[in-house]
């Protein structure tokens, strides 16, 4: 996962238990994150952020969709759904857009 702070430095974890370590000493302005991670997966994450009323917009990829996914992801707060192998510019575009909103119920590229 890449997350990318408030300002616009870039931080990658491998472990979505990393990312949710440093959350209180690391604010972040977007997260990408893929949903199929060891240990916490992007799902979990999405449901932390949630519980913890995180408004951080999060961009979510993966490279196993299914029926529903994307759309079970968007009501779990995510800003974007894309599937791999993810273009460059697609990518540039979802984080755009989830950082131009004031929060993560931005509108959702496409997929």
């Amino acid at each position: 996962m890449v997350t990318i702070g408030r300002r616009g430095t870039l931080d990658c974890r491998a472990h979505g238990a990393d990312l949710l370590a440093i959350l209180p000493s690391h604010p972040l302005n977007c997260l990408v994150v893929d949903l199929h991670m060891p240990e916490v997966s992007g799902f979990d994450v999405l449901v932390t952020f949630d519980a913890l009323n995180i408004t951080t917009p999060v961009v979510v990829i993966t490279g196993h969709d299914e029926r529903g996914m994307a759309e079970r992801v968007r009501a779990l707060g995510a800003s974007a759904y894309l599937r791999k192998p993810v273009d460059e510019t697609a990518l540039l575009s979802a984080i755009a857009t989830a950082t131009a909103s004031p929060s993560s119920d931005c509108e959702a590229s496409p997929t």
